[in-house]
């Protein structure tokens, strides 16, 4: 049984509307590891502000590469790959909205502009720059707190003789 006009419409918007919801899922999963990885970074750039220890070189060292390495994790594989998914997403409904004639001038009467503008593949989501800030704010916290800058800095200073 082959389905009239009006049954492959609908099955075109149901489809649609599916590739929708799943990007509004994946973009919220974005935001929400973004806004989760800022907010730990966050706390733990306050607690190593606040603290009052200070980090010989290897220890910093120690600490700045595991934050590197978790962001690179984080950033790089996780969110990529949610990046991914969610392009493909965009992609899908990009091609729907074609075969629904949603892109093409003209679909609902002579003169009418297209009801969606062109199809452009998603750029990285602004999140990301979340997560980067956090990375930012907790190497500088946990740089502050090192002895060897503390002392290079000292040196600076006397140099300049301040």
């Amino acid at each position: 049984m082959i389905p009239g006009n009006t049954e492959k419409v609908s099955i075109l918007v149901s489809a649609l509307e599916a590739r929708y919801r799943a990007q509004e899922v994946a973009g919220g999963r974005v935001q929400a590891v973004c806004a989760g990885a800022l907010a730990l970074l966050l706390v733990a750039a306050g607690a190593l502000a606040l603290s009052g220890r200070t980090f010989a070189p290897d220890e910093t060292l120690a600490v700045c590469a595991a934050a590197v390495t978790g962001w690179i994790v984080v950033r790089f594989v996780f969110l990529a790959d949610l990046a991914r998914g969610l392009a493909a997403q965009h992609k899908a409904a990009i091609g729907l909205e074609d075969r629904l004639g949603l892109r093409a001038d003209g679909r609902f009467g002579v003169g009418t502009a297209a009801v969606l503008p062109d199809g452009k593949p998603a750029g990285a989501s602004p999140a990301f720059a979340l997560l980067d800030v956090g990375l930012v704010l907790f190497l500088a916290a946990a740089l502050f707190r090192s002895d060897g800058l503390r002392a290079l800095a000292a040196q600076g200073l006397r140099s300049a003789g301040l």
